[in-house]
């Protein structure tokens, strides 16, 4: 079981290329452990295919944000364009872990989000 024992080990090579995750044997009831060898394309293919049978299963993330700890990276990269079909707006952020991200959102969420945003940019007070 994962929450058991060993934990899982990342070693990026010097010329960091490849990664290798070590993978403790115990978790799936083996003798030796499990090595993983990638790129960073393979590591793309598997995060996107990760991410995609994720998102079918049970135990879905939670619904709102809540009051974890807010931060990440500081202007990262975006682009809106309108989705092809239906029109609506559809918003990517690039996030160097899991490289570009795509929202397609319903129009009256786009105006929601960019009047929060608003608010939120032309607000003095600071963040406590």
């Amino acid at each position: 079981m994962p929450n058991e024992g060993r934990s899982l080990v990342f070693e990026v090579q010097k010329n960091r290329r490849r990664l290798s995750v070590r993978v403790p044997g115990e978790w799936f009831g083996l003798k030796h452990d499990v090595v993983l060898n990638a790129t960073s394309v393979e590591l793309d293919a598997l995060i996107a295919a990760l991410g995609r049978t994720r998102a079918i299963m049970l135990e879905h993330p939670p619904l709102n944000y809540g009051d974890s700890v807010r931060h990440g990276p500081t202007n990262p990269r975006w682009e809106v364009a309108k989705e092809a079909g239906t029109g609506n707006p559809l918003l990517s952020i690039r996030h160097l872990g899991f490289g570009w991200v795509h929202f397609a959102l319903p129009k009256q969420e786009a105006v929601k989000l960019g009047h929060a945003l608003l608010l939120q940019a032309t607000d003095p007070a600071p963040l406590n």
